[in-house]
């Protein structure tokens, strides 16, 4: 909410946030981005429950619980019968944030200076709903999944540096 009162929607958020455009520079070397946790619990979205089950798809989404510990196996086995859940793994979850920090998007910075000198219809215009055609997802989701995406944004990075 702006102080406006004006409201953004929050797909505009989410996408902005999970594209890298908005996430804090410290977001590039979180510590913490590993599956081996220190908690009993590491609780997230299970992004690619699919792969597993079509039995728990809900338009709001499904969570995802790691048992990280004893004390929270335990915990969970004391609770369990109050829940409905399939067991899945670690290579079945989307949750790439387990295994590497958030790379920052090759454009992060152009993003905020536009931001700042032409507010926010005009980054929204530019980088949201100019980006939201279906052709050009399918491409990204497959870019992703072959790792190609992170390695064209590391050459964009490093020509974006250079100039």
């Amino acid at each position: 909410v702006f102080e406006s009162g004006k409201k953004i929607s929050n797909n505009v958020f989410n996408t902005m946030y999970a594209n890298g455009l908005i996430t804090r520079p410290c977001c590039e070397q979180c510590p913490f981005t590993s599956s081996n946790r220190t908690g009993d619990f590491t609780v997230g979205d299970y992004w690619g429950i699919s792969q597993i089950t079509d039995s728990f798809q809900d338009e709001k989404g499904v969570s995802l619980l790691f048992i990280n510990s004893e004390k929270g196996k335990s915990l969970f086995e004391s609770i369990e019968k109050c829940y409905d859940y399939t067991l899945g793994s670690l290579d079945s979850c989307d949750q790439p944030q387990l295994h590497r920090p958030m790379s920052a998007h090759w454009k992060r910075a152009t993003f905020w200076q536009e931001y700042h000198s032409k507010g926010y219809v005009f980054i929204r215009e530019k980088y949201i709903i100019r980006k939201s055609n279906p052709l050009r997802k399918k491409i990204i989701i497959f870019l992703e999944k072959t790792g190609l995406l992170l390695q064209i944004k590391k050459v964009l990075q490093k020509r974006t540096l250079k100039s």
